[in-house]
């Protein structure tokens, strides 16, 4: 008897889920079979409860309905009389029906077909538990995987509770409502009809499969960053709608209630408190719109999952989440940034953004993986910088949660998984290949906030990527204290090191240099002549010392002349603090590893407007400090 392969990809959902589609689509073959002239069992709208709430959403559900003949109407699928062949609806009855069997002898508390005792609910992914909130406090089988003072395994836990809201079928309801299917869907055919006609033309073979995944995927995030979600660097005043600049995270529980992370901004015109919380509740998400890559990333990929696609939640432990989606036509997983507008990109951020990656790890439904290899060229240096935990225990980790997900997953479900695991890390072990794209530089937020973050890709050309690591005598001291004289153009630290040269301590630096008036006998830093724009920046790290920051304070002398202007900013992470009149003193980083200092040289009249905005200007023989950033450790 010919096996159905659309068959085989239903029994990739749970237990639960398999017997309840395939209770249901007995039902549509039992009434085609028994009143064959009778049009009201031909027709299945796809307003339907069951179609969208169980069919579509199911792996391989809808792939049985067009295998048995269904065709796509403009409202409903449609089995037209001559696509019919009572041979092959038979064959199909008899091959679920007796797969079916297999799994009620092993499931003995099933009794109604497609149901369980006692009305409990149904989950497409994981029916052990009932979907926790996101980011709430972990199940009690969760909070035994991981020793709980390693921040970092913690972390996984709690990315491996949030993905399972995306299973809730009140988030996959609200996820479709707010979709444009038919415009996307619109776009897609015409793309395909182009390369249909440039195959034809060229008489070169087609992988319409692989193509229409990647134009669908593609679409989605188009509409996704250009009409659905919104950047959000700092919020605007309701008030007075003038600007406003972040002063520091909260800690009032008052604020804390539908958040864990609430930050806490000023109004530069009326000094209002504006309050912008870090959503994770993907349904609010739908409704507010906004965010930065944690909110794009958490409702692009429950997008994906409510449109039945395979999806993982990717977490890039140094700072920046996105999603993969796995492709049937490729049997693979493909990455996707919906912040970014980028398919299948992997080396996007190690060579486009200039990212020392350490950690990227995958959630689904269905368990974690750490995927950081597909994500670099440079396996050695990456392994090198991982040291949250040791390997050993990210590995155990990873392998409880995964048992934990698939506990209650169908036999054939988990072999499935566990193939393509294996497949998966083979094809990690690889370094990653250079592709057309990977040099693009961030395009998502604000240009000081992706110069702060080193993220642009004018930066990649020029910067010198000197980062500032303590010393042992630093270390111990827990104190570091760097320096820079304009005069003696040198950099000083504790203990007496210096350093000669402003460029050759400076993490990047565009369309900036010394200028020497010797008519005046002045130094500064200045913009190169010509150019609108001028960046500097200096980066500070102390992750490999063991300690983190607990304290910041910079000083930092700039000069200005007409309209010319120079923008300071110190950042950690997406948390950005202005440098107001060149001084700054601040705990707001308590906890972080990384810290970057970033200047941007705007403004000016004339033809030496270049000149207008200055660093750092005083006496070519001075010896006093223009720049000073301390930097007290814990």
């Amino acid at each position: 008897m010919t096996t159905f392969k659309c068959i085989d990809s239903l029994e990739e959902n749970s237990v639960d889920v398999y017997l309840e589609v395939s209770s249901i689509l007995l039902r549509l073959v039992d009434n085609v079979l028994h009143y064959p002239s009778n049009p009201k069992y031909r027709k299945l709208r796809l307003e339907n409860k069951v179609v969208s709430t169980v069919i579509l959403p199911s792996i391989g559900g809808m792939e049985c309905l067009f295998e048995l003949g269904f065709q796509e109407g403009d409202d409903a699928l449609l089995l037209p009389p001559e696509s019919t062949s009572v041979e092959k609806l038979t064959r199909f009855r008899e091959e679920i029906s007796n797969r079916r069997n297999k799994y009620l002898k092993e499931k003995p508390n099933v009794n109604a077909p497609g149901g369980n005792q006692g009305g409990e609910p149904k989950q497409t992914c994981n029916e052990r538990q009932s979907t926790p909130q996101p980011e709430a406090a972990a199940t009690p089988s969760l909070q035994t995987v991981v020793n709980s003072t390693n921040q970092f395994l913690n972390q996984l836990q709690k990315y491996s509770s949030m993905v399972l809201q995306y299973e809730q079928e009140a988030t996959k309801r609200k996820a479709i409502s707010v979709i444009p299917l038919n415009e996307i869907s619109e776009r897609v055919q015409k793309s395909m009809r182009h390369h249909q006609q440039v195959a034809l033309k060229n008489s070169e073979p087609l992988d319409e499969a692989s193509i229409q995944e990647a134009l669908f995927i593609n679409e989605l995030m188009k509409w996704f960053k250009n009409d659905f979600f919104e950047w959000m660097n700092s919020p605007k005043c309701d008030l007075c709608k003038c600007e406003s600049r972040f002063v520091e995270m909260s800690s009032d529980p008052k604020e804390l209630v539908h958040s864990d992370r609430v930050e806490v901004y000023k109004c530069g015109g009326c000094s209002a408190r504006i309050l912008f919380p870090r959503i994770n509740d993907v349904t609010k998400l739908f409704d507010t719109r906004r965010g930065r890559c944690g909110e794009w990333a958490n409702a692009f990929t429950a997008l994906c999952r409510a449109l039945g696609y395979e999806a993982r939640f990717v977490l890039d432990a140094t700072d920046h989440v996105w999603t993969e989606v796995y492709f049937k036509s490729l049997q693979r997983w493909v990455h996707c940034d919906a912040c970014e507008c980028a398919l299948d990109k992997p080396l996007l951020y190690e060579k486009g953004w200039g990212k020392k990656l350490t950690y990227v790890i995958g959630f689904s439904c269905d368990g974690a993986q750490d995927v950081t290899w597909r994500y670099s060229a440079h396996h050695d240096a990456v392994r090198a910088r991982r040291n949250l935990c040791s390997e050993e225990q990210l590995v155990q980790t990873l392998v409880k949660l995964n048992q934990i997900r698939q506990a209650n997953l169908s036999a054939a479900r988990r072999k499935i998984l566990a193939r393509r695991t294996v497949v998966e890390l083979v094809d990690l072990m690889v370094p990653a290949k250079e592709t057309e794209g990977d040099s693009q530089g961030r395009l998502s937020g604000s240009l000081a906030w992706r110069l702060a973050r080193h993220e642009t890709t004018l930066q990649q050309a020029e910067r010198t990527s000197y980062v500032w690591t303590p010393t042992k005598l630093e270390v111990e001291g827990k104190k570091m204290v760097i320096s820079y004289c304009a005069g003696k153009d040198q950099y000083l630290r504790v203990g007496g090191e210096t350093v000669k040269g402003w460029n050759s301590c400076v993490f990047s630096a565009e369309n900036v240099f010394r200028k020497e008036e010797k008519d005046w006998k002045t130094v500064y830093l200045c913009r190169t002549e010509g150019s609108n724009e001028g960046k500097v920046s200096w980066q500070v790290d102390v992750s490999n010392s063991g300690l983190k920051v607990h304290q910041v304070e910079v000083t930092c002398l700039s000069t200005t002349y007409h309209n010319g202007c120079v923008a300071l900013t110190l950042c950690s992470g997406d948390i950005c603090i202005p440098v107001i009149n060149g001084d700054l003193k601040t705990s707001q980083f308590r906890g972080s590893s990384v810290i970057t200092l970033s200047a941007v040289l705007t403004g000016g009249e004339g033809e030496v407007a270049w000149q207008h905005a200055q660093l750092f200007r005083q006496p070519s023989d001075s010896s006093e400090v223009v720049l000073q950033i301390s930097v007290t450790l814990t």
